[in-house]
């Protein structure tokens, strides 16, 4: 055995070590992703008011018996769906993490996984609807993913009312990787 070779043997032999120690995709929580979805979906179809301004009532029944006990049934539903989600996403990133991976590479793969998404639909927004109705300066933390940092409604909901979720993941990732 040459000197020449023994690297190549080395880095051939720690390779495929390296590879199989990266964790399996956990499929089985996609149903369970699901349904924390559809918990927040159905508190939200049941809203009497609007959080989002002017807070226009909402009531997508004719019922008004059936809209209130839709609607007292699903009020916790949305805020139970997205704790667990966020904890599910928690856990299905720490299970996913690459051992040894540096926090550079973290954040690059977390930031490409939610900024293309979140600036088209920012883009959207604006185009569609949100360019009218949003106070000049009031977009500028939402295209930054920090717009539920700040607390006047205005800034918050401004843009794209659900992208406040984001904001709370990229907070999560920053504080992810030790």
């Amino acid at each position: 055995m040459s000197a020449e070779t023994a690297p190549s043997e080395t880095a051939a032999t720690t390779a495929p070590a390296a590879a199989s120690t990266k964790r399996p995709p956990l499929h089985s929580l996609t149903g369970l992703r699901f349904l924390a979805a559809l918990l927040v979906f159905f508190f939200h179809l049941t809203l009497s008011n609007s959080p989002v301004p002017p807070n226009s009532p909402v009531n997508p029944f004719a019922d008004e018996r059936l809209a209130s006990f839709l609607e007292t049934l699903f009020s916790k539903a949305g805020y139970l769906g997205v704790s667990f989600f966020f904890v599910l996403s928690g856990f299905v990133i720490t299970w996913s993490a690459t051992p040894g991976e540096g926090a550079l590479p973290f954040y690059r793969r977390r930031l490409l996984k939610i900024f293309p998404n979140h600036l088209v639909m920012f883009a959207a927004a604006m185009l569609l609807f949100a360019g009218a109705t949003t106070r000049p300066g009031a977009w500028i933390p939402n295209i930054f993913l920090l717009h539920s940092m700040f607390p006047q409604g205005d800034v918050y909901v401004s843009v794209n009312p659900p992208s406040w979720t984001l904001c709370s993941e990229l907070l999560f990732y920053l504080s992810f990787p030790s």
